[in-house]
């Protein structure tokens, strides 16, 4: 499977996906495009990962260039973002594009969900996987996943939680795709399932695959966090 990567930050949910796809001896591809000097080029750097850096300002222009070298790497089945901007259509309406939004959506959508939810105090974090469209993190909601939490939790369990909470939604985005659970519609924005899919108490749809399942029950335990049982 190949699979573009937006990015803008160090990458610490790809960092993870990418070494569990090396450990299961998977034969995915990742192809990064980033917007500045940023922690995921380096990762880049030492992993032999085919990337590239396009600095420019505007959104539309951006999303031009990339479209453009996502095409020149080959076939991409689909497009992650770890992104601190907006795309434009060039992308979405190109590729099946997703985000992974560290909040139940609709709620706390936007920049820096994770500290308005820690100000809110709420007893409850999830993490959102959706497509991305025209709007603000509200196109189409493919999987989420949702644990309660301490009032005497700190910010930084917090980050903990949801960073492990993203990295199983990841895992999950390339099962649907791999087992063609999911149909992209005409223009990409658009999904269907194919079937009806397997969900836990606390993650809608689930992760089947007992590769995936053995690697982040490791990385739960190696982190400290009990997200999925």
């Amino acid at each position: 499977m190949n699979i573009g990567i937006i990015a803008s930050s160090g990458g610490s949910v790809f960092k993870e996906v990418f070494s569990i796809c090396r450990e299961l001896l998977r034969p995915d591809n990742f192809f990064i495009i980033t917007d500045r000097v940023c922690g995921i080029e380096d990762f880049c750097r030492d992993n032999n990962i085919p990337w590239k850096r396009i600095e420019c300002k505007d959104n539309h222009e951006f999303s031009f260039k990339a479209k453009e070298q996502f095409e020149s790497f080959g076939t991409i089945d689909f497009i992650v973002l770890f992104f601190l901007r907006l795309i434009s259509e060039q992308i979405y309406k190109t590729f099946p594009t997703f985000n992974i939004h560290p909040s139940i959506l609709p709620a706390f959508q936007g920049f820096n969900p994770l500290k308005k939810a820690f100000l809110k105090k709420v007893r409850f974090i999830g993490a959102t996987l959706h497509m991305v469209d025209n709007t603000i993190d509200d196109g189409r909601i493919v999987g989420q996943i949702i644990n309660p939490i301490s009032p005497n939790m700190s910010e930084t369990q917090l980050n903990t939680l949801s960073f492990l909470q993203k990295v199983y939604l990841f895992l999950l985005l390339i099962e649907l795709n791999e087992k063609k659970l999911i149909q992209y519609g005409s223009i990409n924005s658009d999904i269907f399932f194919n079937s009806e899919l397997p969900a836990r108490i606390n993650a809608n749809p689930c992760i089947t695959s007992s590769q995936f399942n053995r690697a982040f029950m490791n990385l739960q335990y190696r982190e400290g966090f009990e997200v999925i049982r």
